[in-house]
């Protein structure tokens, strides 16, 4: 489905259509419809969502370029320009903008920070992390919806009187969390969102006061990152080694920290499993240094072909760890909900936040995905998936390496539906993106994962969207491109 944006090209007929949509475009920076530090869609996006050539596209960005109100980042898109970043040269009133006295303290802000896309759901160019849509169930999905709306009670259109969620849901996730991720928890304790990211939002107005430390993954999951410090929080960035987030990194620093946010089943983006050692060592270091674990079982699902590790959660003796989930990675776009797993201490003001913050939801969407859970056709669908997903990973992973030989370092232990790829050779991220899109290959870079010192060339490859078959002429055209061609630009 093509994304929609504020762009009126209609207006001032008489003017050349790429000045037209410029001008629109800076029209919605003006006023606030695009804001500082926002992602711009690429030109092939747009393209299609308008129905106007790329080069139409190009021109009107290169417009927004000289006026000062878009920049280009190697290797990571396009933004509409980010007040006091190193990339500002031109001084613009519409963008010197005074945020409103009538504002709250936390969207004031809002508006200043600068906005980083750092997560796998960001990027359209590896299909946002998500499952290919030619995987999804959809037959089923229809049939389920379509078996709620016909009945004669319709109990799929009441409203739902349980704050934290629909309770045969959150019986079915409770199931089948027990079932796939080693989870041990009551319905009680689950509480279900509309994605993750407002599970992670409750989290931080739950537990985070100002000054607060937290401690997060370095390379890590962006959006977690800024949530936690939009309330104030002191965000401390602890590195990730082989085995996950460093432990004797996070004791190294002195003093006690409110949580420590971690995805161990599948570090994002880094595709690292944390060792069932380090789960151990965070578990004893966080019972005396830490309040709570927030652990992120972000595409959990598909750690193929290795073992399976149980979670923090189920390991934790201290009742500290609260466990997000979420159906994104699996299920959209037909659904994206999230939900935690709360320890006990936490479920009454997890209830009286949500009632105010998170309570309305699609119920026809949240009985089908009962039914889909409660039915098996969850493990049916992802056990019928794993060796396609297997088959076409280990495809592309051997054709990039026999392409690049030493030009290439791939995380071999990884999961998820992409990994991650640093390119060591004489090439700009810009010209090997450039290259990429030409060729069809998803790369997306990991530059505004690392709150500091990105690693070079280094990118997200989307392995799930190539057909085994097709990996090898793929990668063939575009080693090609990249190591030869890209000189005679």
């Amino acid at each position: 489905m093509l994304m929609t944006y504020p762009f009126n090209i209609s207006a001032n007929g008489g003017s050349p259509l790429y000045i037209r949509l410029a001008s629109s475009m800076k029209t919605a920076i003006e006023t606030g419809c695009l804001l500082q530090g926002e992602m711009m869609p690429s030109s092939r996006e747009l393209s299609k969502t308008l129905g106007i050539s790329r080069d139409t596209i190009v021109k009107s960005y290169n417009e927004l370029i000289k006026e000062g109100l878009i920049y280009t980042q190697a290797g990571g898109g396009t933004f509409v320009r980010a007040a006091g970043t190193a990339q500002d040269s031109v001084h613009n009133n519409a963008l010197d903008l005074t945020p409103s006295s009538a504002l709250s303290s936390f969207a004031r802000g809002q508006l200043r920070r600068r906005e980083l896309f750092a997560c796998s759901g960001d990027h359209s160019k590896i299909n946002y992390g998500a499952m290919p849509n030619q995987f999804l169930p959809l037959g089923q999905w229809k049939e389920l919806l379509g078996r709620h709306l016909n009945k004669k009670d319709c109990q799929a259109l009441d409203y739902d009187s349980e704050i934290l969620g629909f309770r045969p849901l959150r019986e079915q996730i409770a199931m089948y969390l027990r079932r796939t991720q080693a989870v041990e928890a009551s319905a009680e304790q689950v509480a279900i969102f509309n994605d993750s990211q407002n599970a992670i939002a409750i989290l931080a107005q739950l537990l985070i006061d100002p000054g607060d430390r937290v401690a997060v993954e370095n390379p890590g999951y962006g959006t977690a990152r800024e949530v936690f410090r939009s309330y104030g929080a002191e965000v401390v960035d602890i590195d990730v080694d082989e085995e996950g987030m460093s432990v004797d990194a996070l004791a190294a620093e002195k003093g006690p920290f409110k949580l420590v946010y971690v995805s161990p089943a599948h570090h994002d983006p880094l595709g690292i499993k944390m060792s069932l050692p380090r789960r151990h060592k965070l578990l004893l270091w966080a019972r005396q240094n830490c309040s709570y674990i927030v652990e992120d079982a972000f595409d959990g699902e598909f750690n193929l072909g290795q073992a399976a590790t149980p979670s923090l959660f189920q390991m934790s003796e201290d009742n500290n760890v609260i466990f997000v989930y979420s159906f994104w990675k699996t299920l959209f776009p037909l659904i994206s909900t999230g939900c935690l797993i709360l320890p006990a201490d936490l479920i009454a003001a997890a209830t009286r936040l949500k009632r105010h913050t998170d309570r309305s939801s699609s119920m026809v969407e949240r009985c089908a995905l009962t039914d889909f859970l409660a039915e098996g056709r969850m493990e049916r669908y992802l056990t019928k998936l794993k060796p396609i997903l297997r088959g076409r990973r280990n495809a592309l992973i051997y054709e990039l390496t026999r392409a690049f030989k030493t030009g290439i370092a791939i995380q071999k232990e990884s999961g998820g539906l992409h990994f991650v790829a640093q390119f060591k050779i004489e090439r700009t991220a810009k010209e090997i993106m450039a290259v990429a899109e030409e060729c069809g290959l998803p790369l997306a870079t990991t530059r505004n994962y690392y709150a500091s010192n990105p690693v070079a060339n280094e990118f997200l490859v989307s392995f799930a969207v190539i057909e085994e078959a097709a990996a090898g002429p793929l990668v063939r055209q575009f080693a090609d491109a990249v190591l030869n061609k890209c000189d005679k630009r």
